[in-house]
C-alpha cells in the first residue's frame, strides 16, 4: 500500500501515514507460503499476502481493490479504504483539511477510482459545510 501512494503527487501521504503510527513491515517468507492459501482469482500475491498479515495480526487491511475487499470481509478481517483513512486523518487532527482537499483532488488525476457522492460528502466535511 506504502509504494502506492509515496510518489511526487502527494508527497506527504508516506510521511502521514508514519508519523500517524503506520508500521512499515518486512515480509517474511513463511508468510508468502502461507497466503498462497488465500489466493483466489482476482487476487494478486501482493492481496493474498496482504489479507494474510492483517488476518493472523489481527491489523486493518487498507484496499482499494474491491475483489480485496470482498475476500478481507469474509475472512472478517477489519478493511477500509483510502476515504476511510481521510476521515482518520481529519478526525484525529493529524493532517490539515487543506492538505486532505488537495489529496481528493489529486487521486483522480493518479488514476484512482472513487465514489463521487463519498468524495462530495467529504469534501464538504472537509470545507465545513
Amino acid at each position: 500500500m506504502l509504494a502506492e501512494v509515496d510518489n511526487p503527487y502527494q508527497p506527504t501521504v508516506a510521511t502521514t501515514l508514519r508519523s500517524a503510527g503506520a508500521t512499515i513491515v518486512t515480509t517474511e517468507l513463511a508468510w508468502v507460503s502461507a497466503s498462497v492459501a488465500l489466493r483466489s482469482p482476482g487476487l494478486s500475491t501482493v492481496d493474498a499476502l496482504g489479507l494474510y498479515y492483517a488476518k493472523t495480526f489481527g491489523r486493518v487491511l487498507l484496499a482499494g481493490d474491491r475483489k480485496l475487499r470482498i475476500s478481507a470481509e469474509a475472512l472478517q478481517v477489519d478493511v477500509h479504504g483510502s476515504l476511510w483513512l481521510v476521515e482518520q486523518f481529519h478526525a484525529s487532527g493529524i493532517v490539515a483539511s487543506t492538505e486532505l482537499l488537495r489529496w481528493l483532488d489529486e487521486w483522480p488525476k493518479l488514476g484512482r477510482r472513487l465514489p463521487p457522492r463519498e468524495i462530495a460528502r467529504l469534501k464538504s466535511l472537509l470545507s465545513g459545510r
